[in-house]
């Protein structure tokens, strides 16, 4: 599933699912972004193919600048990725299908 979220608090609760989810990613983004527009259909492949667990969570930079700020994003696309409310991973820039299948399997092995 993916969301899209423009308030701290809605993002805090975004990050801490109760739906069991294992994994958290969390893609801030802006509509003039040629490289985040690019992303658009890798998140939403990645979404239905790790479904059961993980959720994606997109942050507008221009639209909830608070959060962005928050989390020291000065560089778009920039996704983290949450585990218990914690970023594990972060990245910045653009980033193809293949590499985040290959990231999200390897945050998934080690947590199991």
């Amino acid at each position: 599933m993916i969301k899209n979220v423009y308030e701290m608090y809605n993002f805090t609760n975004a990050i801490n699912p109760t739906n069991n989810k294992e994994l958290v990613i969390v893609h801030f983004w802006a509509p003039w972004s040629k490289p985040c527009q690019e992303m658009e259909p890798i998140l939403e492949s990645i979404s239905r193919r790790f479904t059961s667990v993980l959720d994606i969570v997109k942050v507008n930079i221009d639209d909830a600048e608070e959060i962005a700020k928050a989390h020291n994003i000065r560089s778009i696309p920039t996704t983290l990725f949450y585990r218990n409310i914690k970023v594990i991973k972060s990245d910045v820039g653009f980033r193809d299908e293949n590499y985040l299948n290959g990231v999200i399997a390897e945050i998934l092995k080690n947590i199991a």
